[in-house]
Formats: structure tokens, sequence, C-alpha cells
């Protein structure tokens, strides 16, 4: 053979060596990328579900966060709501003590006016049968007075009939002594136990005789 096809078969059977390396090392390297791409996958993996925990942790630290503040502002309503509650309460026995209080002064008031009402009622009652009285006591005094049983000398002095003149036995006084009676000051009539009156003057009155002239 000649020498450069010896050459030839020389270089392809390196080539071809040299091609079998370079295919075990290929695979070896396909191989050793699978593995890479295998842990990055693993590791993409681990680290999703590493952000997934942390997060769920966050999530659940969030959650009972919230709770708590839900369960606290619970608290502070019911505790709100307790002393409005209480508040409201007071005010209503407050309100409800007011309105006693005047109930109970309007009633004191009331009965107090109808106490007064009866007192005067019973007072002007006291005060008619006390003018009653008088009234009557009056009358029966000027009816004594004016009696004819009454008209009696006692120790010899004259007792008083009448604060007029009494018109008894009118027919026996003469025209004269009538037409006197207006301007005389004759207050006394001497009893008639005989006779007709006699008149009787007190002093300082005028004397019919001396007055027979002058004009009633």
């Amino acid at each position: 053979m000649k020498l450069w096809s010896k050459t030839l078969i020389a270089s392809a059977v390196c080539l071809i060596l040299a091609g079998c390396d370079d295919s075990s090392k290929v695979d070896a390297n396909l191989d050793k990328a699978k593995d890479n791409a295998q842990q990055i996958k693993e590791a993409a993996s681990d680290k999703a579900e590493a952000i997934k925990d942390e997060a769920d942790k966050h999530i659940d630290a969030i959650k009972k966060q919230a709770a708590d503040e839900a369960n606290n502002l619970s608290s502070q309503a019911s505790s709100i709501k307790a002393e409005a509650d209480k508040k409201a309460e007071a005010i209503a026995q407050q309100a409800q003590a007011q309105a006693d209080a005047v109930k109970q002064d309007a009633r004191q008031k009331s009965d107090q006016i109808v106490q007064e009402a009866g007192k005067i009622k019973d007072s002007a009652i006291v005060d008619a049968n006390n003018l009653a009285n008088d009234a009557a006591n009056k009358t029966k005094e000027i009816k004594e007075s004016i009696a004819p049983a009454k008209n009696r000398r006692r120790g010899g002095r004259l007792q008083p009939a009448v604060i007029a003149l009494i018109i008894y036995r009118l027919p026996a006084l003469s025209p004269h002594y009538l037409q006197l009676v207006g301007s005389l000051k004759i207050v006394w009539i001497q009893p008639v136990i005989r006779g007709s009156p006699r008149l009787i003057f007190l002093p300082g009155s005028r004397d019919p005789a001396r007055c027979a002239d002058t004009p009633a």
C-alpha cells in the first residue's frame, strides 16, 4: 500500500477512535447535564416548597394576628356595649327617680291645696255661723228693746225703749209733734201705762214747747 493510503487509514482509525472517545464524553456530559438539570429542578422544587412553607407561616401569623385583633375588637366592642348599657340604665334610673319626685311633689301640693280649701271652707262656715248668730243676737236685742214689756222704770230711772220714736198709739200725738219728729232729737219715750204716750228729750235736744215755731 502506498504511504498516503496508510496515512489515510491511520487517520481514519484515529478519527474513529477519537469519535468514540468524543461520543463517550458527550454522553457523559449529557448525563451530567441531566443530573444537573434534575438537581436544579429538585433545588427549585425545594426552594419553592421552602418559599411556600415560609409563606404559609406568614399567612398563619397574619391569620392569627387578624384573629387576635378581631378578638380584641370583639372584646372592646363587648366592653363598649356593656358600658353603654350601664350608662343607659343609670340615665333611665335617674329619669325615673326625677319623675317619681315630680309626682310626689305634685301629690303633696294637691293634698295641701285640698287641705287649705277645706280649711277655707270650714272657716267660711264658721264665719257664716258667727254672722248668723250675731244677726240673731242683734235681732233678739232689737226685738227685746222694742217689746212693751221692757218699758218699765227700775230704781226711779227711765228704761230706754228704742233709739227712735216708737209709733205707739200714734193717733194720740198731735200733728204739731209729728211735724217736729224730723227736726228734734226725740230718742226716748216714756212707757205708756195709762193715757197717751209722753215724749222725753235727752239733754241737748230741743223742747217742743220752745220749738213750736221752728220749721221741720
